[in-house]
């Protein structure tokens, strides 16, 4: 959790680009990043797991992305979720992987919804 607390101060770009992976360290992708966060947002969105779709920009932290109110015990899930959105498409592995990566999304995207449904 303690982590999970500052992780939440930090840039949304910044935290996808450090689960891309060490190859990831060049930022002339910044802008595709941003385009794929707002994506995994409005998914959750679409979904109904978030009352409102934050606008992603390089400097946008988790925190500016949602209101005080939207954070609950559950946004350890949003921040494991969209990284791993971003990765499905930004840089998708094969095989098996793409389908245990692909698993764990649908999964995470359910329990978001589960808890934010608790909490609204």
């Amino acid at each position: 959790m303690a982590e999970e607390l500052s992780l939440i101060n930090r840039p949304i770009v910044s935290t996808v680009t450090e689960f891309l992976g060490p190859a990831s360290e060049d930022d002339s992708f910044t802008t595709e990043l941003c385009m794929d966060i707002n994506g995994a947002f409005s998914e959750l969105a679409m979904a109904g797991c978030i009352p409102n779709i934050p606008f992603v920009e390089p400097t946008t932290t988790w925190r500016d992305a949602f209101s005080n109110k939207d954070v609950n015990p559950y946004m350890g899930y949003v921040l494991q979720y969209v990284p791993l959105h971003v990765k499905l498409l930004f840089d998708p592995p094969v095989g098996m992987t793409l389908q245990e990566m692909t698993k764990i999304k649908n999964e995470l995207l359910w329990k978001i919804r589960i808890g934010f449904d608790t909490n609204l």
